[in-house]
């Protein structure tokens, strides 16, 4: 293939891999939480700016409840989760998995699903942001405690909108859409991707 061609392919590339970095999913709940066996990923580090000044108390994914039930339920999780804030790195802690809520007020309904985020000695402190700031928790994976009336849309990867905000249900960053785990046929494209760009780098 001339340099004509291996360029074209180089573009192709390019737009494969930003195809695929959207396909990847990021939030994902497994195993059975009735039992305790549960499981909530996180399979990619996520990054929102924050577009109001506020305290960022809770990740909300839009939706994932659907359809809300009748009662609010919770499975514990009470581990440490790493974040950054403009790079510079703190360790919190998620207290909880909310699987819905009863009522709609300011930016959240109930079919939202909500993980708290907190001191690691499980005090209810807010992280105060401002507009601009980039809020990224790490990757990683927390086990859920048992509950049995835990809503059973809430489950699988999350396909949807993730935001921050704050205990009050005020959205204090853009959203950040989130997708599944890419097909065989994309992990091959992923390699194909791979190989133009090593071959180009090399003429």
């Amino acid at each position: 293939m001339g340099l004509k061609g291996m360029k074209k392919l180089y573009m192709f590339s390019l737009l494969a891999l930003l195809s695929i970095n959207n396909a990847f999913g990021a939030i994902i709940i497994s195993g059975d939480i009735v039992d305790g066996t549960g499981k909530f990923t996180i399979s990619n580090s996520i990054s929102f700016e924050v577009i109001k000044d506020g305290q960022i108390d809770l990740l909300y994914m839009k939706n994932w409840a659907s359809p809300a039930d009748s009662s609010r339920d919770f499975a514990a999780i009470y581990s440490e989760v790493n974040i950054s804030i403009n790079g510079v790195d703190s360790t919190y802690q998620f207290q909880a998995l909310a699987d819905n809520l009863l009522q709609s007020f300011n930016d959240i309904t109930p079919e939202i699903t909500s993980t708290y985020i907190d001191t690691v000695d499980g005090g209810r402190s807010r992280i105060p942001v401002f507009t601009g700031d980039i809020f990224t928790i790490y990757a990683g994976v927390w086990k859920l405690g048992p509950q049995e009336k835990f809503n059973p849309s809430v489950f699988g990867s999350f396909q949807g909108e993730a935001f921050l905000g704050d205990m009050f249900g005020n959205r204090l960053t853009k959203f950040v859409s989130l997708a599944t785990v890419p097909e065989p046929g994309t992990l091959g494209l992923f390699g194909l991707a791979l190989y133009a760009i090593f071959r180009l780098r090399r003429l």
